[in-house]
């Protein structure tokens, strides 16, 4: 072999596998992940051809079948963690401004929790949080999964959590923001909402009840009371509302509102409502009265 491209492809493979060395005793252990896990193994496999390579092309006294085990031996393995680990699913949704992104990484052959990760450069991505209800149900695998941007800092994630298709929702904000962390979505929004585009469509919550109306545009409007105990709050933000045989759906509260007395939200702010549900839906703006 000429000796310039021996010491070409031995410095390649060092930087390669130092690059594999940090991936995996530097970032995961700060808690930063690959976006796409078969960039490694990928890597893994130029490592294994290269090393090969010179082996076949040295003089060291090393058996020709011995050195075709070796490689078959380290394919498989390789080929096996691509397999259980590296095949994962990736999911990107972007602001229409593209200044926000959601990134979900599922592991569709592991009852590992599907992963919120926040980018990290061009390649890598820190953990954020992880999808309740996604260890066993695949729903990016299944495509039984919705984003809906709500604005351009607000994220809404529809997704199934079993086979049944059991509806889940997750609100992701990017909107930075000087409420503390113990407000409470709810409070804030006591009053009645109306959407401009129809006015009957109205949210309303009193604090005994949250009443919520909207017009099929066929035989009127269905109007759904909910407990305000079924609420869940999503950061210091957002809250879904769900109760048994009544749509499920969340409110985001949106960068116009100002808040009053008892932090409620003013005349004239306004929320977002997301329906949760995997079949077509719009998000629609309620203005406060």
């Amino acid at each position: 072999m000429n000796k310039k491209i021996k010491i070409g492809l031995m410095i390649l493979t060092f930087i390669l596998i130092t690059f594999q060395v940090l991936t995996v005793g530097v970032a995961l252990t700060k808690g930063y992940y690959l976006i796409y896990d078969w960039i490694f193994y990928v890597i893994n496999y130029l490592i294994i051809i290269i090393i090969m390579y010179i082996y076949f092309k040295s003089r060291w006294d090393i058996k020709k079948s011995t050195k075709v085990s070796i490689a078959v031996v380290l394919i498989v393995i390789n080929s096996t963690f691509l397999y259980k680990v590296g095949l994962t699913n990736v999911l990107v949704s972007k602001s229409s401004d593209n200044k926000h992104e959601l990134i979900l990484k599922e592991y569709p052959n592991m009852n590992i929790k599907t992963t919120r990760l926040k980018r990290r450069g061009v390649i890598f991505g820190r953990k954020v949080d992880t999808l309740e209800g996604s260890a066993t149900y695949k729903a990016i695998e299944n495509k039984t999964y919705k984003v809906d941007w709500a604005s351009d800092d607000n994220a809404v994630l529809t997704y199934a959590t079993d086979k049944e298709e059991k509806i889940s929702a997750a609100i992701y904000n990017f909107r930075s923001t000087d409420i503390i962390s113990y407000f409470y979505v709810l409070s804030s929004i006591e009053g009645k909402w109306v959407d401009k585009e129809n006015k009957n469509n109205y949210l309303i919550f009193d604090r005994s009840k949250i009443v919520y109306s909207i017009d099929n545009n066929i035989s009127g409007s269905n109007i759904y009371n909910y407990d305000p105990k079924n609420t869940t709050q999503h950061g210091v933000l957002s809250l879904v509302v769900k109760q048994k045989n009544n749509p499920t759906f969340s409110i985001i509260i949106n960068s116009d509102s100002e808040f009053g007395e008892h932090e409620i939200v003013k005349s004239g702010g306004s929320i977002t409502i997301v329906e949760n549900t995997l079949g077509n839906s719009t998000p629609r703006v309620f203005y406060k009265q």
